[in-house]
């Protein structure tokens, strides 16, 4: 994938939602997050045993970013 800056595109957090691979924990990506700048939106959540975790962040220009994780 890749980020294209573009003059009619705007960071928003009601623009389309990217959910990243959080590895095998997705604490470690998360403890990372506001020291990088962004804020936790939604902490480390169970969706069920079978499905795993998400969770969800403000990135610096203020978009909403996904993780997951089975653990």
């Amino acid at each position: 994938g890749c980020l294209i800056e573009m003059a009619e595109a705007r960071p928003h957090k009601d623009g389309t939602r990217v959910y990243l691979d959080g590895g095998k924990d997705l604490s470690v990506v998360l403890a990372r997050v506001e020291a990088a700048g962004g804020s936790i939106v939604v902490p480390k959540t169970l969706i069920c045993p079978e499905i795993g975790y998400f969770a969800l962040f403000f990135d610096t220009e203020g978009n909403v970013v996904g993780l997951h994780s089975l653990g």
